[in-house]
Order: structure tokens, then sequence, then C-alpha cells
């Protein structure tokens, strides 16, 4: 008759498939459950009198203390620092991640400098025509100012020519240091 038996009767094959993959689900949520037992963390940590302890959790008095998680057989897995020294590698983080971003901008801007500039010159010629541009600005403002506006008129042109002063001020600075990181870079005045 073969197939399994349950005391002297035979069963059919729908109940004997039902059986085996109740078998294979039982045998999985088994596996399942024994590996959970491993994936369960054990922590090392020394209490304030140098006390050394091990548990399934650190208990908040010690949860920013510096401590260990361990494997099955009690091998390090993982070490924590305290809470005053993972702030510590975070700010140090965050100044590195700062600079090397400044040191890619840095990069970038020199490397649009190098392509858009030629010479020095070029560079003081540019910043003579952008200095042309805001003068013009500047005298139509102060022709319209002359004309004798109303009061709102003339307080709106006054705020316009400052910040024309203000663009030139901006712009002679700009140019400075564009100029001055160029011949840096190249060594060509």
């Amino acid at each position: 008759m073969g197939g399994y038996a349950l005391g002297h009767y035979s069963l059919s094959p729908t109940v004997r498939r039902r059986l085996n993959r109740c078998a294979g689900c039982g045998l999985t949520l088994a596996a399942v459950l024994m590996a959970a037992t491993g994936w369960a963390a054990t922590y090392r940590w020394v209490d304030g009198q140098g006390g050394v302890h091990y548990g399934d959790r650190i208990p908040a008095q010690y949860a920013g203390a510096q401590h260990e998680e361990l494997d099955g057989q009690g091998r390090v897995i993982r070490r924590v620092g305290s809470y005053a020294e993972r702030q510590k590698q975070a700010a140090i983080a965050t100044q590195e991640t700062a600079e090397a971003l400044a040191a890619k901008e840095r990069q970038r801007s020199d490397n649009a400098l190098l392509s858009t500039f030629g010479s020095a010159q070029e560079i003081d010629q540019a910043r003579d025509r952008l200095l042309a541009q805001e003068r013009t600005l500047l005298n139509g403002l102060k022709v319209q100012r002359k004309q004798n506006p109303p009061a709102a008129e003339i307080a709106r042109l006054d705020a316009l020519i400052l910040q024309r002063y203000q663009r030139m001020e901006a712009i002679l600075l700009q140019y400075k240091t564009d100029r001055a990181r160029y011949i840096e870079l190249t060594g060509r005045r």
C-alpha cells in the first residue's frame, strides 16, 4: 500500500501532501525560532563601581555609556562608545564632510576661473566692463533723482542708488579675489 500509516489505516495522497506541507512549515518555523534566539544580542557594560555586567538589554542608566555587543559565543561584534564619544565622532565626521565639500567647491570654482579667463588682464577687463555698466545705471538713477520726484519716489531712488554703490564694491572685491587666486594658480600676472 505504500505511504504513511496511521495505526493500520493508510492515508490518501491528498492528506499525505497536506501533512508534508505542514511538516515543511513546521520545520521552517522551528528553524526561524532557533535562529531568532541566536539573533538576540547580548550586551556587556561596566557600572559606576567598575563591575562588569551582561544582559540582553542595557539598563536605562547605562544606555549612554560605553558598551559592547556580543555574539552567541561571547565574541565582541561591535563596540559602542559613550554618548560623549559618539557626539565627538559625529562632530568630527560633520567637520570632515564640510571640509570635503568646501574643497570640492573650491576645486570647481578654480576650474571655472581657469576656463573663463586666459590672463589676469582679462579679469581686469571683465571687472571694468561690469563697473561701467553699474556706473551707467547709477548715473541714470542720479538723473531721475535730480528731477524733483515725489518723496516716496526719492526714498526708492535713494535705496536703488545705494544698491548700485554696494554692487560696485562687491564687484571690486570679487574680481580682486578672483585675480589673486588666478595668479596663485597660474603664477602669471
